[in-house]
């Protein structure tokens, strides 16, 4: 949120509690009522959706600079899919009350929700053409690239169960894949954690889905920008102001 003016961020400041996000804990129930949004600081969060009574599969990833809870934006109070914590951090967490209150006072925090929530509606509706038509390997280099995108560092500490659950596949489909990774020089690998080696050739693995989920990230924030932000200086996404929370993540260059 620090590309919003100064004086807009004092009025946000007091209506925000800063927690620790858990790794397991669920923020949001599937049609409970949502009580709070969440500022992503730190940490990752997959929207799932339940397939049957045993399955659920992530319908979008949430990483530091993003929000959970995006019904309540959009002037909803529930939704059918759970929002569940997969690697643990930090949060900003706001009262649905006082999140519509700023959005009418605060016409530029409303902006940037706004355009938050346009790209996250094009990132689950790619990542949904994609699932049904690309191979594996290709879906998995995909979601590898956008939780580095919204992480600190290289190491991603997932596991390969926690990948299969979250992809819809076999466990033994993500190992294959990841062994052929770690053998080409891709990803390094240990206990619990993957680690990006050469990211370079796992963009050129991705399918075109996240080079589209990205180029709309980057367009709907790039002309988003507020002349009194902090510090006095006119910041785009992810400008020089850090961190640039509720800008999407954008890909790491």
């Amino acid at each position: 949120m620090s590309i919003l003016p100064a004086a807009d961020l004092a009025k946000l400041e007091p209506l925000l509690e800063p927690i620790s996000i858990k790794q397991r804990r669920v923020l949001h129930h599937d049609r409970a009522p949502m009580e709070h949004v969440y500022f992503i600081e730190s940490g990752l969060v997959s929207v799932l959706a339940q397939i049957d009574t045993a399955k659920a599969v992530e319908v979008c990833l949430i990483g530091r600079e993003g929000l959970s809870g995006l019904p309540i934006v959009l002037g909803g109070s529930m939704s059918p899919h759970r929002r569940v914590v997969q690697l643990g951090g930090s949060a900003l967490r706001m009262r649905a009350a006082d999140l519509h209150a700023a959005m009418q006072s605060l016409p530029r925090f409303a902006t940037v929700l706004l355009r938050y929530a346009q790209s996250r509606l094009v990132q689950t509706s790619q990542a949904g053409a994609c699932n049904s038509t690309h191979p594996f390997k290709q879906r998995l280099a995909r979601w590898l690239l956008t939780a580095h995108d919204g992480l600190d560092g290289d190491l991603l500490p997932v596991t390969h169960d926690m990948l299969a659950r979250l992809l819809g596949v076999r466990r033994a489909t993500v190992s294959e894949c990841i062994a052929l990774l770690e053998r080409d020089g891709v990803l390094g690998t240990a206990r619990a954690q993957i680690t990006i080696v050469d990211r370079a050739r796992l963009e050129e693995m991705a399918c075109a889905c996240y080079r589209v989920m990205t180029t709309e990230r980057e367009r709907m924030m790039r002309d988003l920008s507020f002349h009194d932000a902090p510090n006095g200086v006119a910041v785009a996404a992810r400008g020089a102001c850090a961190p640039s929370r509720l800008v999407p993540m954008s890909p790491r260059r």
